[in-house]
């Protein structure tokens, strides 16, 4: 039988040097393990192969089926890169509280896995978890933000991305002042659809003589930022009786709770209203637009401003305070801004808002400028709006945003506008 025992005794015995010979001049050879980094098996070797590096190309993820105003900003950036010819790959996060969704081509069977994700997703649960299992190192965030301040708490998801995307320059220089992100302008697309308006309005029920203003709000976007008291004031306080003048239409997205239900009282009660209280599909909302002679925005911050960029793009006159993300395609030129004065965000009025402000709007200007909407000759508005179509397309065109978007992809300068010197 082989004595393990007194044969580890004479290799114990001889550490040291005392019991084990070695060759003069020869330095005894240390051995060490196998490096952990090197594949044990031929099974590990397999899925190393099996997992080739991502194509080049954007895997997008973002609300893509749910009809609110992030979810439309999301749908109209993938559509905006397929335009300028980038590879694009769209992944739906599913918001299930909100059961009426959009029909749009995501989460297609056997999508490219790509080596760019861009996250069209608030610092938040859900990008926290979209971003968990990512393969990509580079991980492009959209955000999108609407006060002047970015929010301390957001910071804790800011090692979650590589740079940002923001769609205008009132949501950028926040997020350069806070992190050391890199942080590029891409605005949203517009993406007017002319629909007749007589046949808008006579499936709205809408009359077709009278000039009718819009203003559309949502309480999840919180009434105190929207500001349709303030729109609702003023419009009260330039017609202020029943009769033949304008119609204001308001879209308003209600939640049946008391402050929500309070609000729709208030609208209803105001002359001259007509009110649709309710979600609507994307060919209802094209109704509604092309049923508008213009829209007002007493806003106190917006973050960009679709309806107003839409409005515009459709030939529309557009009121609006000049204030926030709209001013990037918003002029005096080619709308109706109102001035505003500097007030504290109060406290409830907006999250992580203590110690910010935001634009009050001037009362007696957005009365002024309803007025001149209301008793305006046909050629004097379409002079405003004619020249909006026009700035609008070529700002933010499909096509416009689409080539700012691949060169942000690419990591290339932002191209030169039409006209302008490169």
């Amino acid at each position: 039988m082989f004595d393990w025992l007194s044969q580890r005794r004479r290799r114990k015995a001889g550490k040291g040097g005392a019991g084990r010979r070695s060759r003069p001049g020869r330095k005894p050879v240390r051995r060490t393990k196998p490096s952990a980094a090197v594949p044990a098996t031929e099974a590990a070797r397999e899925i190393a192969v099996a997992r080739p590096a991502p194509a080049s190309g954007i895997a997008a993820y973002g609300f893509f089926s749910a009809p609110i105003g992030i979810g439309e900003a999301g749908r109209r950036g993938v559509d905006a890169l397929r335009t300028a010819g980038v590879p694009v790959a769209a992944h739906t996060v599913d918001l299930k509280h909100i059961p009426l969704k959009v029909p749009y081509p995501a989460d297609e069977p056997g999508a490219p896995d790509y080596d760019t994700a861009l996250l069209n997703l608030n610092p938040s649960g859900w990008l926290r978890d979209a971003a968990k299992g990512l393969r990509q190192t580079r991980k492009v965030a959209v955000w999108h933000w609407e006060l002047p301040v970015f929010p301390p708490l957001w910071m804790r998801d800011v090692p979650l991305v590589t740079e940002v995307w923001a769609p205008s320059q009132f949501i950028a220089d926040p997020i350069k002042v806070a992190t050391n992100l890199p942080v590029r302008v891409v605005p949203h697309p517009a993406l007017p659809v002319p629909v007749d308006r007589t046949l808008a309005r006579d499936r709205l029920g809408l009359p077709q003589t009278r000039r009718i203003i819009l203003t559309a709000f949502d309480f999840r976007s919180l009434p105190e930022r929207k500001n349709p008291v303030g729109t609702l004031k003023a419009f009260h306080d330039a017609f202020p009786s029943e009769g033949d003048t304008p119609l204001l239409l308001v879209k308003y997205h209600r939640h049946d709770d008391a402050k929500d239900m309070e609000y729709l009282d208030q609208i209803k009660a105001t002359p001259n209203v007509h009110v649709i209280d309710r979600s609507v599909t994307q060919e209802e909302m094209r109704d509604i637009y092309a049923a508008s002679d213009a829209f007002i925005s007493l806003h106190r911050s917006e973050g960009f401003g679709l309806n107003l960029l839409d409005m515009m793009a459709l030939g529309r006159v557009c009121i609006a305070t000049g204030f926030s993300g709209n001013l990037d395609f918003m002029t005096s030129d080619n709308s109706l801004l109102i001035p505003w004065s500097m007030r504290a965000v109060r406290p409830g009025d907006y999250p992580f808002g203590e110690g910010q402000w935001w634009a009050e709007p001037d009362h007696d200007a957005a009365v002024e400028a309803l007025r001149f909407v209301g008793a305006a000759s046909e050629s004097a508005l379409a002079a405003i709006a004619d020249r909006a179509a026009a700035d609008t397309a070529r700002t933010n065109s499909l096509e416009r945003v689409g080539a700012l978007a691949r060169a942000a992809w690419l990591g290339e300068p932002p191209p030169p506008l039409a006209g302008e010197k490169a």
